[in-house]
Order: structure tokens, then sequence, then C-alpha cells
């Protein structure tokens, strides 16, 4: 079976001065497409780390990491590149989104990053807020959101090209358990339509919600089990 996501063997350590830290430990994970997986364990086992490394924003210290059964570490730069922009989603928990520019811009930035016209690239962004309610702040800036608000242009923004994948890391981290709430239950949405997830959260609930649940202890994978779909609400 082909694999979407792959690891094997996935070392990564970080070095500050003469101290080494080794955060992942020999990491080997398949993730097909279609799954929800969330990764979850305390803080400093590597969960964000594991993240970076499967969303290419890193390079390993060792092992390899496989996207369709290719090893990033034979694709260049400008491969490596074009992977996040046009198969990847990103959500990360502060929001990441440009100050100056109003909610739809921000959106819009990957379909432009791709070449479209602007016209094209605010249509794609006015449709994905819409798709998340939000259609009524298009031209709000982000001091003008509320964290919710704000996190869920980030989720549009990382949509609005249909990836194949979207990462999302510690996407409630800094919102109301309402304003969680909504962002887990996008994630569902987007999940039965076929959108492949994989998200960090250190909130056990949340990530008992997905259909695969990975816990990481000091850097290595403690446990890795399916779990029973959602219901419906």
């Amino acid at each position: 079976m082909e694999y979407l996501l792959q690891t094997k063997g996935l070392i990564k350590t970080f070095i500050d001065g003469s101290q080494e830290t080794e955060v992942l430990k020999g990491i080997d994970l398949s993730i097909a497409s279609g799954e929800f997986v969330a990764v979850t364990g305390a803080s400093g086992t590597g969960k964000s780390t594991l993240l970076h490394q499967l969303g290419l924003l890193d390079d390993p210290t060792g092992g390899s990491v496989f996207i369709d059964g290719t090893n990033a570490s034979d694709l260049s730069t400008v491969q490596r590149s074009e992977h996040r922009l046009r198969r990847f989603g990103f959500v990360f928990q502060d929001y990441a989104l440009i100050p100056e520019l109003t909610a739809w811009e921000n959106i819009a930035l990957p379909v432009l990053m791709r070449g479209a016209s602007r016209s094209l690239a605010k249509n794609r962004a006015v449709r994905a807020l819409k798709q998340l309610g939000m259609e009524d702040r298009a031209t709000y800036r982000p001091s003008q959101l509320s964290g919710g608000e704000s996190q869920r242009v980030s989720v549009a923004r990382a949509i609005v090209h249909k990836p194949d994948i979207l990462f999302a890391d510690e996407p409630t981290a800094n919102l109301d358990s309402e304003r969680s709430r909504q962002i887990i239950d996008i994630f569902h949405d987007l999940h039965k339509s076929g959108q492949t997830i994989v998200m960090v959260t250190h909130e056990i609930e949340y990530a008992k919600e997905a259909t695969r649940l990975i816990v990481l202890h000091d850097g290595r994978v403690q446990q890795d089990k399916k779990l029973r779909r959602r219901r419906s609400r």
C-alpha cells in the first residue's frame, strides 16, 4: 500500500552550543489519504517538531520522510516549496495572519502565490470564508477579529487551495471552549468531505475526536490506535 505520508526512523536533534537535545528518537509512521490523525502527548514530547517534519518545514537529523512514496530528501528546495504551497495547508496556534491585510486578502495569498489573478483569488477566498460562516468579516483586518474569528480565517487560508493534507498545530490552544468547539467541528466537516488532517493538540478531549490517535512520549510513539468515528451532530 502506498501511503500519502510516511516516516522511517525519523530523528530530530537540536543543538544549542555544546548541548544536543534529541527530540524525535526514531519515529515510524504511515498516514493514508482521508485519515484524521491527532498527535498528542505532554509538553516537550516532540508533537510540533513531528508536524514540522511531516510538513517539510524542517529537515530531519536522521531517518526519512516520504511523500507519496518519494523520499523528501531527494527533493530540491524548489520541489519542497511546491509541496508546501500546492499540496499542504497549515493552521498555526498564533494564526500567522498579516495585520495589514484584510481577512480575504490573507486567505487569498496561497492562491495568488500559485499564479491566479486577484479576482479569482478573491472569489475563492470569499467562498472559503462563506464555508466557515465568516463572509461578513471579509474586509476586516486581524485587529478587528476575535481569537475564534482569526483562527477560522487561518483555517480558510489553509484550505482555500484544496490541499491534499491539512496540518494543524495546536489550533485550539488560544481559544475558549466555545471557539475551540467551533474549530473542531469545522475539522469534522472537512474530514467528512475527504480532507486528510494531521492535528497536533495537547487537549486529549479533542484528540479523541479524530479517527486515529497517536500519543508521543519522550520522542517516541507510545500509542497509535484507530478511534471510532464521531457521531454526527
